[in-house]
Order: C-alpha cells, then structure tokens, then sequence
C-alpha cells in the first residue's frame, strides 16, 4: 500500500544543509495500522509530509496505491492525493466554517452536487460520533471534538490511506484514548490503511498493529509491535518501552521494607515471553507461597503479557517459585 523507497530529504544546501531523512526504506501493507515514533526532532514528521509530497523528498521513490507519486504530473497528483487522507496536530479547520461545512470542503472543491455533499457530511458525522454539533464553529468544540471533525474531513472523499501527523499530541490522556478507539474502529470499519507518527510509545501499543523507530533521520528499527516489546534490539526501542512501564517500587512498599523480613519482595518483569501471568498463581499454589500485591502496570500487545509486577512472597518455597517461573525477569528488592 505505502512503500518509502530509499527516501531522503536534505533541507538547505553546502555545510549548512540538514539531513532530515536518511535512505529511508519503509514498507506499510494494505489495511494495518503502521506507527512511526521518534523524538522531536527525530524525522517523523518530514518523512509522513513525503508520503503525500507535501515535502518533496531529495531523492528515493513514494509508492502509495501501486503509482510512484514523483513520476506523476501535476495533475495526476492531484488525483493520487484524494486517495490520501491526513490529519494534523492542530487540526487546522476554518474557524468560519461550521462542522459540516468543514467536512463539506473537499467534496465542494472537487465540485460533487450538494445532495451527495449532503448526504456523506451526514454519514460522516455519525461515523464519527458529533451528532447534533454539525452547525456548530471550531471555537465552540472541545479538542476531541475538533479532531473527530478533523478526521470527518480526511474521509470525506472515501481515501484508501490516511496519515495522522501527532494527531493525539494536543489532546488530554481520556481524550487520546477516545481518538485512538476511533481511529481503530475506523481502521476496521472501513478498511483503511493508516500511518501515524507519535512520540509516544503508549500511542503504539494501544493502537497499531506495526511500528517502526526513527532517530537522526534514520529508520534504526522495525517490525511487529509485539516483537519490538519483546525482543527490542536498540537503545531507541528500548527507551520508548522503558517510558511506557511504571516499575517505580511504590512509597507502601518503601515503608515496609526491613533486613530480616518474613517476606521477600520482588518486581517481576513481563516480556511477552510469557504468554500470561496465570503460571504465578499455579506455583504459588503449588509451593505453597502467599502472594501480596503491591503495584500492577501490565498490558497484552500481540496477545502476549508485558510489564511489572511488584509484589512479596512469603513461604519457605518462595526462591523456588521464582527460579520455576518462565520468561520473566526477577528483582529482589528486599525483605518485607
């Protein structure tokens, strides 16, 4: 669906010029929700604006839909373009125009009859969930609200792909969510294939079904978003994780904490390894070990288990129960 060939993209000329892309070589298949996360300054955003030539890269080839978009002329550009949807930090609508009037515009710029206009805003509209606000203005509308019109317009003329540009950057952590579930429900609904840049690695792991990682200009990593939680093989891929996880050992536990405690406490890491932490309470029953939970940040991506687990174990057998347990990572942190 989408196949960045080799792509780079220098800004400027002589010893001033900055590299921003770097022999990008990036594959999205057809139907998948794609990630590409990086720093500020990493790239991402320069290499999703060459998807649809809003930057024209150096050099390389923009494959989308099967066309190489730099051997096209100007107008079958154009044409290619209205395949490709996209959506921005800032939402960029025209604070003079009401939702559905928003929404409308590409269709009016593309000269549909205004029945058709009509009946797509509609469509729209409730796919996205903004019932009753159509006649309402920008300023009027929360953030989330603004991005689902915002996302209402990228679909207005049915395109194949659609790029989200840091689409949740400027919203809170309920609202992300809720963009993110649309987006997903869009994905399936409609089968369309997305391409969304993040520096958040949360964003990833709720959301896409693939992520690649950009530093410098450069694609260091790529693959499935389970295996890079799993097996992550840079410092870049394991910083992000790393952000995702809370394994901060928690102030009631800190309290506890004594030389020659009963118990033994532990955070236990889960890696995907592990398919899902029912083994923890099979050997606790199976040595006899007593189990008290003091912090859980663990979620499934890829239907495998990642995160910490921060508990104590009491029983004679407890030593024994860590060294059975399988694909997990084991730290003491004391007696309790």
């Amino acid at each position: 669906m989408i196949h960045l060939h080799n792509i780079s993209k220098r800004f400027g000329e002589g010893p001033n010029a900055v590299n921003a892309l770097k022999n990008i070589e990036l594959v999205v298949p057809a139907g998948r929700i794609f990630g590409v996360i990086g720093a500020s300054g990493a790239g991402k955003s320069t290499l999703i604006r060459c998807v649809n030539l809003l930057e024209t890269p150096s050099s390389g080839e923009v494959i989308v839909n099967g066309q190489n978009l730099l051997s096209l002329s100007r107008r079958e550009l154009n044409q290619a373009r209205q395949q490709i949807g996209m959506i921005f930090q800032h939402f960029n609508l025209l604070s003079n125009r009401t939702v559905a009037e928003n929404i409308a515009l590409p269709l009016q710029l593309r000269q549909v009859d205004k029945a058709s206009i009509q009946q797509r805003v509609l469509e729209l509209v409730n796919l996205v969930g903004l019932d009753g606000r159509e006649q309402a203005y920008p300023a009027q509308l929360s953030g989330g609200q603004k991005q689902r019109v915002a996302i209402a317009r990228a679909l207005a003329t049915n395109p194949k792909v659609l790029l989200c540009d840091e689409a949740t950057s400027a919203l809170d952590p309920a609202t992300t969510k809720q963009i993110l579930a649309l987006l997903g429900e869009i994905n399936q609904r409609l089968g369309i294939t997305i391409l969304l840049i993040t520096h958040e690695m949360q964003v990833v792991k709720q959301i896409c079904s693939d992520v690649a990682i950009i530093d410098g200009g450069e694609l260091v990593e790529s693959g499935r978003v389970g295996d890079i939680f799993a097996q992550p093989k840079t410092e870049q891929a394991k910083r992000f994780i790393a952000a995702t996880q809370n394994d901060d050992i928690p102030q009631a536990l800190q309290a506890e904490l004594k030389p020659g405690g009963a118990a033994l406490a532990v955070r236990l890491t889960f890696s995907g390894v592990a398919k899902d932490t029912e083994q923890l309470h099979q050997l606790a029953q199976h040595y006899q070990v007593g189990v008290r939970f003091y912090q859980s940040d663990l979620d499934y991506v890829d239907g495998a288990c990642f995160g910490h687990l921060i508990c104590a174990l009491t029983g004679e057998n407890a030593a024994q129960l860590l060294l059975a347990l399988d694909g997990v990572k084991v730290e003491e942190l004391g007696r309790v």
